[in-house]
């Protein structure tokens, strides 16, 4: 589970395109699942996964 604090985290981590989701839940010590499934999809962000667009 994410904490808020965690969650602002990897936000902000996800922001740079050269940080992968990888790296960023490694870092966090959660699976790449857990952050696509607290982190939804948007049509604004630069970060795209196979489900869609991340902020």
């Amino acid at each position: 589970m994410l904490s808020a604090k965690d969650l602002q985290a990897a936000k902000a981590m996800l922001k740079d395109s050269d940080i992968a989701v990888a790296a960023v839940a490694q870092r966090l010590n959660v699976a790449a699942s857990t952050l696509y499934r607290h982190i939804p999809p948007c049509e604004k962000c630069t970060f795209e996964t196979d489900e869609g667009r991340v902020c």
